[in-house]
């Protein structure tokens, strides 16, 4: 089993009148991306803080990447890239000149400089404001600039605190594409989010943190192969009394509220696999539904989270 990208044990952090994170242990696998969630004052920017090496927690160790975020933090911060949610940038400085002092502060040469800045151009579509200073550009645009920052120096973890916070629509569409850009290359990212459907789409887990304490990390292919699919069954005509009882027995579990006469639209508990659903949506037809439409449902991460929120 390879290692783990993120290894945290029993940290413990204080502020005078408050303890904000509360014997957090977990590990994120190499590969993932991980949605960071949790009510406002949780402790998420606490641990992100912690995990980057910027703040110290009184007890327990951080790992990332293989190098003890404690014991030697410049290694370390070879390893992390980190955006806060207040980022500020050099607002008299062109973005071309930001990100050449930001390569100089990673001790890159002029050759490897000039390469990983194209590739942070063309990464996130910079093209257009590289002779732009910072100070001119929209909320949108300065979002790109400080991803560009954090990830020049190329770091197997990418934390992100809030990225899409005051962005409108369209700039929150275009970071979705380039955070996905960025996992495909195969950079680990953990994020920090509100907006919990825009992670939908990347996400392989999600850690829950409430009250300073991980209330359930989840496997989100894990959870949906335990928990199975959710059928939505589409009908012409309204569910008939006499099919009810069919559709309770081909159901892996009996979901009563979702399976009612009257109902045009039906929600079955089945199997992930498609061959099982395919077989499911034989028998269906076969006992004269009048089908117009059948698709899995995954569990969404909103619905998710409040699952989690209720039964903990």
């Amino acid at each position: 089993m390879s290692q783990p990208i993120v290894s945290v044990e029993h940290i413990n952090f204080y502020y005078p009148a408050k303890q904000a994170l509360r014997d957090v242990s977990f590990t994120l696998e190499d590969g993932s991306i991980t949605a960071l969630v949790g009510p406002n004052g949780a402790g998420k920017s606490t641990l992100l803080r912690s995990l980057a090496g910027l703040d110290s927690p009184f007890s327990g160790k951080i790992t990332v990447a293989g190098v003890d975020v404690a014991a030697d933090p410049r290694l370390a911060h070879t390893k992390i890239g980190y955006l806060s949610d207040d980022f500020g940038l050099y607002s008299d400085l062109s973005v071309q000149d930001v990100l050449i002092f930001i390569a100089g502060c990673h001790n890159l040469g002029p050759s490897e400089t000039r390469d990983r800045i194209a590739w942070v151009v063309a990464t996130l579509r910079l093209n257009d404001v590289m002779t732009q200073k910072c100070g001119t550009l929209s909320r949108g645009w300065r979002q790109r600039v400080g991803i560009a920052m954090s990830i020049l120096h190329k770091p197997a973890m990418l934390m992100l605190d809030e990225p899409a916070s005051g962005l409108d629509p369209e700039a929150r569409s275009e970071l979705s594409t380039i955070l996905k850009s960025l996992q495909a290359d195969g950079m680990n990212i953990l994020v920090s989010s509100h907006i919990l459907a825009e992670l939908e789409e990347y996400c392989t887990a999600m850690l829950v943190l409430r009250d300073g304490a991980i209330q359930q990390h989840v496997s989100l292919k894990a959870h949906q192969q335990q928990q199975g699919v959710t059928l939505t069954l589409t009908l012409t005509t309204p569910l008939a009394a006499g099919h009810e009882a069919l559709l309770k027995t081909l159901a892996i579990s009996q979901q009563a509220p979702l399976i009612e006469p009257g109902r045009t639209v039906i929600h079955l508990a089945a199997t992930p696999e498609p061959a099982g659903q395919h077989d499911l949506l034989k028998q269906i037809i076969a006992a004269g539904l009048p089908v117009c439409g059948f698709s899995p449902a995954a569990t969404s991460l909103q619905s998710l989270y409040l699952q989690i929120s209720k039964t903990n």
